[in-house]
């Protein structure tokens, strides 16, 4: 998943990591715990919007339109399992 930003300059795009292994149960939407991705240490966290779409590399699965707040961690996002 790619943050949205409307300066699409490339030192601001993040990528968003799932932080640990987790159950997405059918027909519901989860609250999954995430990582933002950083190129140094000295980057600035920063708050975005992630758009709503499909998550890749798993079928039936969709992320939530979402404010992200600015911080690295202890991020959670909304997804949506659709599979029955």
């Amino acid at each position: 998943m790619n943050l949205h930003e409307e300066d699409q300059d490339e030192a601001n795009i993040r990528r968003i990591y799932v932080e640990e292994d987790i159950i997405l149960p059918p027909s519901q939407q989860t609250e999954v715990p995430v990582q933002i991705s950083h190129h140094s240490r000295r980057d600035k966290p920063f708050v975005r919007m992630i758009e709503n779409g499909e998550v890749p590399a798993i079928t039936k699965v969709y992320s939530a339109q979402s404010v992200i707040p600015a911080k690295f961690t202890n991020v959670k996002i909304p997804v949506l399992n659709i599979d029955k």
